[in-house]
């Protein structure tokens, strides 16, 4: 008996229902999946949201180890404040061998540079000292952290050690520790690209000499990379020279400080450091319930 070309045998209505089945079960098997990963990203933001109210303030700080070499600079002396010669003859006439006399007994101590002046006489420590022939060396470790009450403002702090090295036969004429005073620094002063650094350096020897303790103030203009300052990371700028002076912190009705040189910070590896605030908008904000008032 010949069958009906339009109708379907009850095999081929089988396999039409099991592809059809296994079109909508395959729909489902997907759908879930988005659902999975739907709820799974949902759980992810509220995850996120959440800690980022528990990010402690050491979070933020930044560590960094730096080594650098530092020339002299004695081209200033007709422009040098009153406070740093303590003699009125040098006052008046500011020679530059006055100036560079000046500079070294407060840098140093008198009785230090006098011991230096015996050792290898005036002439040739100016001399050596005016080619860059005589420079400081020495490294540097400190840390960048947020104020955790005032969380617009950054502290620099840190300590390093020092040596002045005469270049024709590295012979070290004298050497010493110095330390960062900490002190709160606006972050929109990354911005302008110069960060005011206060250090006090200390001398603790002069080679085969009896060395007398010294502290001698100083400041560091320290250049700011600012090139990604719109997405809040910035660096040490290590392709410029940053100029260091001799401060009077008692000092009035005149500049406060004159300066003495230039500092190059090594730049190998300088890319991987970084002083990155972006994350800022995540730290616990609670320090001024929790801690009081902060000095």
């Amino acid at each position: 008996m010949d069958r009906d070309p339009g109708r379907l045998t009850d095999s081929a209505l089988s396999v039409l229902n099991l592809k059809v089945l296994g079109t909508i079960l395959g729909m489902i098997e997907r759908m879930s999946r988005l659902r999975v990963l739907l709820w799974a990203l949902v759980f992810l933001c509220l995850s996120a949201c959440s800690l980022t109210r528990f990010v402690p303030i050491q979070m933020a700080r930044v560590p960094q180890t730096e080594s650098f070499v530092q020339t002299f600079d004695l081209s200033g002396f007709r422009d040098a404040p009153d406070w740093l010669f303590e003699d009125a003859a040098a006052q008046r006439h500011r020679t530059k061998d006055a100036f560079m006399d000046a500079v070294f007994t407060r840098l140093v101590g008198r009785r230090n540079w006098q011991n230096l002046k015996d050792i290898y006489t005036f002439e040739s420590l100016q001399q050596e000292i005016e080619s860059a022939d005589i420079y400081v060396t020495g490294t540097v470790n400190f840390v960048v952290y947020l104020d955790p009450v005032r969380q617009h403002q950054v502290v620099l702090g840190g300590s390093g050690r020092y040596s002045i090295v005469r270049r024709k036969n590295n012979e070290i004429l004298l050497s010493g520790d110095f330390r960062i005073v900490p002190k709160r620094t606006p972050i929109a002063d990354l911005y302008t690209g110069t960060l005011p650094v206060e250090t006090v350096f200390y001398v603790t020897r002069i080679p085969r000499q009896t060395t007398y303790y010294w502290e001698a103030p100083t400041m560091l203009e320290l250049s700011i990379d600012t090139r990604y300052k719109e997405d809040g990371v910035f660096a040490i700028n290590y392709s410029k020279s940053h100029d260091i002076y001799l401060t009077n912190p008692v000092a009035s009705g005149e500049k406060k400080q004159v300066k003495i040189g230039q500092l190059v910070v090594d730049g190998r590896a300088h890319a991987v450091k970084l002083i990155d605030i972006r994350m800022m908008k995540f730290l616990e904000d609670d320090y001024k319930t929790k801690l009081g008032h902060i000095e």
